[in-house]
Protein backbone atom coordinates (compact mmCIF):
# COMPACT_ATOMS: atom_id res chain seq x y z
CA UNK A 1 0.00 0.00 0.00
CA UNK A 2 2.88 2.32 0.69
CA UNK A 3 3.79 1.81 -2.89
CA UNK A 4 0.57 2.74 -4.36
CA UNK A 5 0.56 5.84 -2.01
CA UNK A 6 4.29 6.75 -2.16
CA UNK A 7 6.41 8.72 -0.13
CA UNK A 8 4.93 10.29 2.60
CA UNK A 9 5.66 13.82 4.89
CA UNK A 10 5.34 12.48 9.02
CA UNK A 11 7.25 15.47 10.14
CA UNK A 12 9.08 18.65 9.88
CA UNK A 13 11.69 17.60 7.65
CA UNK A 14 10.23 18.03 4.26
CA UNK A 15 9.76 15.67 1.34
CA UNK A 16 12.67 13.81 -0.14
CA UNK A 17 14.83 13.95 3.18
CA UNK A 18 14.50 10.75 3.65
CA UNK A 19 14.30 7.43 1.73
CA UNK A 20 11.47 5.22 1.33
CA UNK A 21 12.60 1.01 0.97
CA UNK A 22 10.20 -0.09 -1.89
CA UNK A 23 8.77 -3.62 -1.31
CA UNK A 24 9.40 -4.34 -5.03
CA UNK A 25 12.67 -3.37 -5.39
CA UNK A 26 14.21 -5.23 -2.19
CA UNK A 27 15.14 -8.82 -2.07
CA UNK A 28 16.02 -11.34 0.54
CA UNK A 29 16.85 -10.67 4.00
CA UNK A 30 16.00 -7.16 3.59
CA UNK A 31 12.42 -7.94 2.31
CA UNK A 32 12.17 -10.31 5.58
CA UNK A 33 13.15 -7.23 7.75
CA UNK A 34 10.47 -4.74 5.79
CA UNK A 35 7.96 -7.51 7.09
CA UNK A 36 8.92 -7.83 10.73
CA UNK A 37 9.14 -3.70 11.30
CA UNK A 38 5.40 -3.66 9.12
CA UNK A 39 4.15 -6.54 11.77
CA UNK A 40 5.95 -4.57 15.21
CA UNK A 41 4.87 -1.52 14.10
CA UNK A 42 1.10 -2.74 13.71
CA UNK A 43 1.23 -4.77 17.16
CA UNK A 44 2.78 -1.25 19.20
CA UNK A 45 -0.01 1.05 17.19
CA UNK A 46 -2.39 -2.07 18.88
CA UNK A 47 -1.09 -2.08 22.63
CA UNK A 48 -1.34 1.60 22.61
CA UNK A 49 -5.24 1.35 21.42
CA UNK A 50 -5.49 -1.64 23.88
CA UNK A 51 -3.78 0.59 26.70
CA UNK A 52 -5.84 3.90 26.38
CA UNK A 53 -8.84 1.91 26.31
CA UNK A 54 -8.60 0.72 29.88
CA UNK A 55 -10.45 2.80 32.00
CA UNK A 56 -9.32 1.14 35.21
CA UNK A 57 -5.70 2.11 34.52
CA UNK A 58 -6.33 5.48 33.16
CA UNK A 59 -9.31 6.34 35.88
CA UNK A 60 -6.19 8.26 37.96
CA UNK A 61 -5.88 10.87 35.54
CA UNK A 62 -9.48 12.36 35.90
CA UNK A 63 -9.12 14.00 39.28
CA UNK A 64 -12.34 16.46 38.88
CA UNK A 65 -14.92 13.63 39.25
CA UNK A 66 -13.27 12.85 42.41
CA UNK A 67 -15.03 13.51 45.68
CA UNK A 68 -13.85 15.77 48.43
CA UNK A 69 -13.92 14.68 51.45
CA UNK A 70 -11.51 15.05 54.78
CA UNK A 71 -10.46 11.79 57.02
CA UNK A 72 -8.12 12.60 59.94
CA UNK A 73 -6.08 9.40 61.28
CA UNK A 74 -8.22 9.24 64.10
CA UNK A 75 -10.96 8.61 61.85
CA UNK A 76 -9.56 5.82 60.70
CA UNK A 77 -7.80 4.53 63.83
CA UNK A 78 -11.67 4.14 65.38
CA UNK A 79 -13.32 2.75 61.74
CA UNK A 80 -14.53 -1.13 61.62
CA UNK A 81 -11.91 -3.04 59.10
CA UNK A 82 -14.57 -3.75 56.47
CA UNK A 83 -15.52 -0.22 56.41
CA UNK A 84 -11.94 0.84 55.56
CA UNK A 85 -11.48 -2.07 53.07
CA UNK A 86 -14.93 -0.64 51.76
CA UNK A 87 -13.39 2.77 51.03
CA UNK A 88 -10.29 2.23 49.57
CA UNK A 89 -12.04 -0.18 47.26
CA UNK A 90 -14.53 2.47 46.31
CA UNK A 91 -11.84 5.06 45.52
CA UNK A 92 -9.79 2.83 43.75
CA UNK A 93 -13.44 1.72 41.56
CA UNK A 94 -12.90 -1.82 42.41
CA UNK A 95 -16.08 -2.67 44.12
CA UNK A 96 -18.49 -5.11 42.39
CA UNK A 97 -20.92 -3.12 40.48
CA UNK A 98 -22.41 -3.50 36.86
CA UNK A 99 -19.66 -2.22 34.79
CA UNK A 100 -16.73 -3.97 37.13
CA UNK A 101 -18.05 -7.23 36.63
CA UNK A 102 -18.82 -7.02 32.99
CA UNK A 103 -14.82 -5.81 32.67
Amino acid sequence: MKEVIGQTQTDRRGLGSTTAKWWSKTEGKEKRDMIKDEIRNKEDSTRVQKAVQQPQQGQWTNRDTAIQRSLTWNDICHMVPLKISFLIRSVYDLLPSNANLVR
